[in-house]
This record gives C-alpha cells, sequence and structure tokens, in this order.
C-alpha cells in the first residue's frame, strides 16, 4: 500500500483545526469588556453610595454650624400668670427652627419641679422658626404642664434647635 503525499495531509489537517485566530480573538475581546464593565459598575456603585453618604453628612454638619441663635431673655409669668417668654436672637444667615425649650429648677424648688418640654403645640401663638438676624419671642403656656413657677427660685432655660445645637440661660423668677 502506497502512503498518500505530505501536502494532503496539511489540507486535511487545516479543515479540521478549531476555530479561526480572528473568531478566537473576538471572543477573548468580548470576555475581556464584558469583565470590564461589570467590574466598574461594581466599583462605581459602591464609590457613588459612599459619595452620597459623605456629602449628607457634610450638609448637616453645615447645618449645624450655621445654627447661630442666642437666647438673650426669659420671663415667667408674664405677661399672664403660668405664661413664659423667651426671647431668641438668630444672628446665622439661615433661618433656624427651635425643636424643645426645656425648663429646669436650678434652686430649693428643684425636688418638687418638673422639668418642662415645651414644643411647638405649647405656643400661644407663631410657629418656632426665627429668620435670619431677627429678635423673635416664643411665648408658652407653661399652665398645661400643670406647672408653676416659685418667685425668687432660678431656673434653667435650655433651647435646642432641629439640629441639635442649644444655647442655656439662667433667670430668676
Amino acid at each position: 500500500m502506497k502512503t498518500p503525499p505530505l501536502f494532503i495531509f496539511r489540507k486535511v489537517s487545516r479543515k479540521r483545526s478549531g476555530i479561526s485566530p480572528v473568531i478566537a480573538t473576538t471572543i477573548i475581546l468580548a470576555i475581556t469588556i464584558v469583565l470590564g464593565i461589570s467590574l466598574w459598575s461594581f466599583a462605581n456603585s459602591g464609590v457613588s453610595t459612599a459619595t452620597e453618604t459623605y456629602a449628607n453628612v457634610v450638609e448637616e454638619y453645615g447645618k449645624f454650624t450655621s445654627d447661630r441663635f442666642v437666647v438673650t431673655s426669659a420671663a415667667f409669668d408674664y405677661p399672664n400668670p403660668d405664661d413664659m417668654v423667651v426671647w431668641i436672637y438668630n444672628s446665622g444667615k439661615f433661618d433656624t427652627n427651635i425643636q424643645t425649650v426645656i425648663v429646669t429648677c436650678k434652686g430649693t424648688c428643684s425636688a418638687s419641679f418638673i422639668p418642662l418640654q415645651l414644643t411647638g403645640p405649647d405656643l400661644l401663638s407663631g410657629d418656632m422658626t426665627i429668620a435670619s438676624h431677627t429678635l423673635k419671642d416664643l411665648r408658652f403656656d407653661s399652665s398645661a404642664k400643670s406647672e408653676v413657677f416659685t418667685p425668687g427660685e432660678t431656673y434653667q432655660v435650655q433651647v435646642v434647635s432641629e439640629t441639635g445645637a442649644f444655647q442655656t440661660i439662667y433667670q430668676k423668677e
């Protein structure tokens, strides 16, 4: 039996080879691009979440530092018995929203006096927002809290804004 010439095997082997180099390169490039895009989107989502969280923290801190108010004075049983007035000056660039006013007794009545926590519903009129560069009086009805102010006692009045900033004043009845 005679062996076939060598050039015949070359043609047969080329026909049986796998995919062409161009198609193989295209498939490898496609896989690389898909993996790169998926890795980029994963990393980008984590970065955008961190950036958003950081931006929120900076914004809240900016609000806290821009809350510039001073409790200038407080008066008890004024203008009517069981009423209380707190004068607050906002020296900041932005409006300040007062969240609560806490009144505690620092004299001998401290054992019987229950600290008052006065909020928006306790206001006689208006709201607890103080415009920029404005002096505002907040008038509270303390009779709803069933607490009376004792003449001659010293009271601590603490005003807390919605950002957590606070100012304290001591006032004698």
